[in-house]
């Protein structure tokens, strides 16, 4: 994830359309197309719930700060709830960047949201004050980026220009002990996100490997990780 908001700088029913559909090279590994609307939201209002989500929890048990060199993803069921699974990429205010593995036990059944590089912008942040203000600047954080890639089972998933969304505007909840490290929490603001998001269908129930990057050329790169055990 990038700025403070950078996350991060990380699905069986539903209405799915006839568009570019983000799938491996292997037909039996797929995402939701980019204009469907799984669980009856669009890409963009899952990536809002994506954000209040990832923003309320703590610092202290954020799974996007969960960057140990060992036992990383303990932190990966805190908060989860619905049909969908969040996963977590990275939040880094300093010059190292973080680049985790993480085993996560995932229920079978849910699906997974991906958030291979993302950002938001908000009122609480400084970013502007009216819905259009904040589009501008979460737009133009994502502008430059030009690495992005995942894999699930070391097969490519494809077409992932194609998922790019923003936020309608939302309202996210911030404690006090907050992963953008903003003073004067707890507090509420209003914020739009861009970002590239997939969501995956459920996977058969097993051992899983997922590992995405997203970033700009010399300047950043979110590189995750993921083991995914899918349980009964």
């Amino acid at each position: 994830m990038m700025k403070r908001s950078i996350a991060l700088f990380g699905i069986v029913l539903a209405l799915i359309c006839v568009a570019p559909r983000a799938m491996a090279d292997d037909d039996s590994l797929r995402v939701f197309p980019p204009d469907s609307r799984p669980f009856g939201l669009t890409y963009g209002q899952w990536s809002a719930s994506w954000w209040e989500w990832a923003l309320s929890i703590p610092a202290s048990v954020n799974p996007a700060a969960d960057n140990a060199t060992m036992g990383a993803g303990v932190l990966c069921g805190v908060g989860q709830q619905g049909p969908v699974w969040n996963l977590a990429g990275i939040f880094f205010t300093g010059p190292v960047q973080p680049s985790p593995t993480r085993t996560c036990i995932i229920p079978a059944g849910r699906a997974i949201l991906v958030p291979i590089i993302n950002g938001e912008c908000s009122t609480a942040e400084g970013n502007g004050t009216t819905g259009a203000a904040l589009r501008t600047c979460a737009i133009n954080q994502m502008r430059p980026v030009d690495i992005l890639s995942a894999e699930l089972d070391g097969v490519p998933l494809r077409d992932l220009d194609d998922f790019e969304f923003q936020s309608p505007v939302f309202s996210f909840w911030l404690p006090a002990d907050n992963i953008i490290g903003l003073d004067g929490g707890p507090l509420t603001s209003r914020s739009v996100a861009d970002g590239f998001f997939i969501m995956l269908e459920p996977l058969s129930v097993g051992a899983h490997t997922l590992h995405f990057q997203g970033g700009i050329t010399g300047v950043f790169v979110v590189n995750v990780t993921y083991h995914l055990h899918i349980v009964r």
